[in-house]
């Protein structure tokens, strides 16, 4: 299963990229600093940490 990495993805265009993925059984993880969703990572915007580990494995990063 192919891992995609949003950032932004609680927006209009990540929300969106979201739904045209899911239904082909991509792994989704959101990045982003009001995570709602049990696979989505939080991130201040301005620092490093623990979301930076996500980077590694994924197959695509969409910004």
């Amino acid at each position: 299963m192919k891992h995609v990495l949003i950032f932004g993805g609680t927006g209009h265009m990540g929300a969106a990229i979201r739904r045209h993925l899911a239904p082909a059984r991509y792994r989704i993880t959101t990045v982003t600093r009001n995570p709602k969703r049990p696979d989505d990572v939080q991130w201040d915007g301005k620092t490093l940490g623990p979301w930076t580990e996500t980077l590694d494995g994924a197959d695509v990063v969409i910004n």
